[in-house]
């Protein structure tokens, strides 16, 4: 069992409450509200709603406390049992309170919460119960609300009719939504689709944890050919047909696959290997703890995430070019929004086998990365680590609630290589 992290109180309240808003302030209609707002509202209460305490936003969390936002992180659970078994740890979310297990109760407590100078931003709003009711909560309270999704599966028939869910949702819960963060250009295009306008649908993605700081290595193999790397789980919809037919035809050149992760393919995934004379090129690994895998991926050449299902996002990517990895996805990973560089890595057709066959042979022809082009990789990832990230949030909501200039994603500017303006 995990241990409890630091900043929750007993019984599930949270260590230091804040003050409540009369019921006659919650009768006001959010304009009235806002138009009532403290002067100084650049620094907000900012209240994230998860299902668990993700480390996929947790250097965002902490850096927007450490800027001097008043910030509390609301999740169902600590950590999914599933993501345990894949090696995932509860993170450090710093100054960020923290309630997990939160009642009824307790939902509607902390909406009414200093209400004049609050942001609720939601994820799951519309299939987690948490969720669910947090946004529930925040329309029935006039809260400030916006969501942070990924997109839909639209894949076949069952796509059609999330789609319409959606567009329908627009006009019922959706017109309460200040913002929408859409995580990835494949987010955006789905809130797009769905009838949003375009002025409330925000690129957001997520912001891992810094991998060298944590696995405490920053080297490259001493191999003589290129090595290869997935880091993920062993199930359909990762696309790992697709890699294994597109290295079937890069089999004269020389290279080295990593398999890292586990899964009920992965039996196949090594017959396979076996099967077509590649077993001595392939190594199989089994999930490991995350400073382990990291130091996995900091001494490869390249990361394959060549995903044919839903990927909303793809957190292996951060991880990748944190370590100065380059990266090659399918264009169905979210995270593919972050491959705009050609030095970063390389985005296919999702499911082109013949595709991903040309991306990976002319990443193999170049060879081994150098140190330089490592560490070009890495300047550049400044600009997704959570730092970077909690400053585009904080312009993000400036420009809704302030009226600012409309920001723009700090990997979508044109300075690059960790030259993200301040």
């Amino acid at each position: 069992m995990v241990a409890p992290p630091p900043g929750i109180g007993r019984e599930g309240k949270i260590a230091e409450a804040a003050p409540k808003l009369g019921d006659e302030g919650l009768e006001n209609s959010r304009e009235e509200l806002w138009a009532a707002r403290p002067e100084s509202s650049i620094r907000m209460r900012i209240v994230f709603w998860h299902n668990i305490l993700s480390p996929h936003q947790s250097a965002l969390t902490r850096a927007l406390a450490d800027s001097g936002h008043d910030v509390l992180v609301v999740a169902s659970e600590q950590m999914s049992a599933d993501r345990l078994a894949m090696g995932w740890t509860v993170p450090d979310f710093g100054r960020a309170k923290l309630l997990v297990g939160p009642r009824e109760g307790d939902i509607k407590a902390v909406i009414s919460e200093r209400a004049l100078n609050s942001v609720h931003i939601v994820g799951g709003a519309r299939w987690t119960p948490l969720g669910r009711a947090a946004a529930a909560n925040c329309i029935r309270l006039k809260a400030r609300l916006g969501i942070m999704s990924e997109t839909a599966d639209s894949r076949g028939l069952k796509g059609v009719g999330r789609w319409v869910r959606y567009t329908v949702d627009r006009f019922v819960a959706g017109r309460h939504f200040d913002f929408i963060l859409a995580i990835g250009q494949t987010g955006v295009s789905w809130f797009r689709a769905c009838g949003y306008q375009q002025a409330r649908v925000f690129p957001f993605g997520y912001f891992t944890e810094d991998p060298v700081a944590t696995s405490g290595l920053d080297q490259a193999s001493a191999g003589v050919v290129p090595e290869l790397m997935y880091l993920g789980r062993c199930v359909p919809g990762k696309g790992l047909d697709t890699l294994f037919s597109a290295l079937l035809s890069c089999r004269d050149l020389g290279w080295k696959l990593t398999l890292l992760g586990d899964g009920p393919i992965k039996p196949a995934l090594e017959c396979l290997a076996r099967s077509n004379g590649l077993a001595e090129r392939m190594e199989f690994l089994p999930f490991a703890e995350n400073q382990a895998a990291m130091r996995r991926l900091a001494s490869k050449d390249l990361l394959i995430l060549p995903s044919n299902g839903k990927e909303g996002w793809g957190a292996v990517v951060n991880e990748g070019l944190m370590l100065g990895v380059p990266v090659v996805c399918s264009s169905r990973c979210g995270a593919a929004d972050l491959l705009g560089e050609d030095f970063c890595g390389e985005v296919f057709r999702v499911g082109w086998a013949s595709e991903l066959a040309q991306v990976l042979r002319k990443w193999i022809i170049k060879g081994k990365r150098t140190a330089p082009e490592r560490e070009r990789i890495r300047a550049w990832s400044r600009c997704i680590e959570g730092e970077s990230g909690a400053r585009y949030l904080t312009r993000i909501l400036e420009h809704i609630y302030e009226g600012r200039r409309h920001p723009v994603a700090p990997w979508h500017t044109s300075e690059h290589e960790g030259a993200e303006e301040k």
